[in-house]
């Protein structure tokens, strides 16, 4: 499978059939050890002790490390919210952008980042579920700053503006949060039967540009803000819905899409030795089971304890 060029150009490749074999070569011909009088039993003995510490060596560290990563947990939500703007600058203002505007995930987490003090840079297609999110988050949070962006493709001046923007008035971008689904839902997905697996590319590509874009531009100002995230959130309720060979290859692209994608940023911030640490984060969640207040805050909660500790959680 191959994996993206990030942060210079986007290729998409549908990932090949893999298959991986795995054999165990036992010999059974007697060794000259076994043909000693009772070496062969010492021997068995011997091995067995050997195997029985190593497999004990091996559950206490499996232990060790299993504490340790809840040790880190417990206290990573709160360090990872924590807002530490610049002590020259009392009211500076800390954004997130998030991605998407009209699923349970964008609402989740521009509420529960509004909470915690966060300044919101929305960015979506349509208008209306624009003013709707912000009607959401400033009806328990009327002080938070709110920039809502349309935009139906990628349009990189945009966001370059808006960060430089940003940066005149010393304030900074510490997150991206993708809530808006590469996968299309399935009643859209019907108009794509019959479609090559070439003609399959082209739309994953249209959809998957924007988030793709996003990241190239805003990784910089969010390394250089500190303490950044990037979280993908996706949507697996249709995982299992549908049998048809379009549906199958689109969910499947996606999928991999998503998946690839998060690996790709991954990869390039591990062989980058400048700049803050960028803690990453994909998260598989069905958008239909955090309708109420308190899953939606359960989702944010777990999402932000593990960022930087797991790299993908399901809710």
């Amino acid at each position: 499978m191959e994996q993206y060029t990030l942060l210079n150009t986007l290729k998409f490749t549908y990932p090949s059939n893999l298959s991986v074999g795995l054999s165990v070569l036992y010999n059974d011909t007697d060794t000259e050890l076994a043909k000693m009088p009772g070496w062969g039993s010492a021997a068995i003995f011997g091995v067995g002790c050997l195997a029985a510490s190593a497999a004990a060596l091996y559950i206490t560290k499996r232990a060790f490390f299993s504490m340790y990563r809840l040790y880190k947990t417990i206290g990573n939500a709160k360090e990872r919210l924590a807002i530490t703007p610049n002590p020259r600058k009392k009211n500076q203002k800390v954004y997130v952008v998030v991605y998407g505007a009209r699923n349970h995930g964008s609402r989740a987490f521009c509420t529960y980042l509004a909470e915690h003090g966060y300044s919101l840079i929305i960015i979506d297609n349509d208008q209306a579920a624009l003013n709707s999110a912000e009607k959401h988050v400033l009806k328990d949070f009327a002080d938070v700053s709110i920039m809502k962006v349309k935009m139906e493709d990628f349009d990189e001046g945009e966001i370059l503006r808006i960060v430089k923007q940003l940066n005149k008035f010393g304030e900074i971008i510490r997150g991206l949060v993708i809530t808006k689904n590469v996968m299309l839902n399935e009643q859209n997905s019907k108009k794509f039967e019959g479609l090559n697996y070439d003609e399959i590319h082209t739309i994953i590509h249209d959809n998957s540009e924007m988030m793709v874009g996003l990241t190239n531009v805003l990784i910089k100002p969010i390394k250089k803000a500190g303490n950044g995230f990037i979280i993908n959130l996706r949507n697996i309720k249709y995982e299992d819905e549908g049998d048809a060979i379009y549906w199958d290859l689109l969910h499947h692209s996606t999928t991999n899409f998503s998946l690839t994608f998060m690996d790709a940023i991954r990869k390039a911030e591990t062989d980058k030795e400048k700049g803050s640490k960028v803690s990453l984060i994909s998260v598989k969640v069905n958008y239909e089971s955090i309708k109420t207040d308190a899953q939606k805050d359960k989702l944010c909660s777990k999402t932000f304890s593990h960022l930087g500790v797991t790299d993908t959680i399901t809710y």
